[in-house]
């Protein structure tokens, strides 16, 4: 839910909820763009190949400055 708050919109668990949901969707194309593009952004945003080596060199600044001054 943190990472993709448009969840509980797109989510189905029937072929109905499944049904109305396309029909909503289909219909309605600001909606369909507004999700896609915030998802879109999260997934760039925390789960791109950029995201995680940023995070990963971060973290490894931080250990090796620790154990520097250990």
């Amino acid at each position: 839910d943190e990472a993709f708050s448009d969840m509980p919109e797109i989510v189905f668990d029937s072929a109905e909820q499944f049904a109305a949901l396309a029909d909503r969707f289909l219909r309605d194309e600001s909606a369909r763009r507004a999700i896609t593009e915030r998802m879109r952004s999260a997934v760039i945003a925390r789960f791109s190949y950029r995201a995680t080596m940023d995070r990963f060199l971060h973290a490894m600044a931080d250990h090796l400055q620790a154990a520097a001054r250990s």
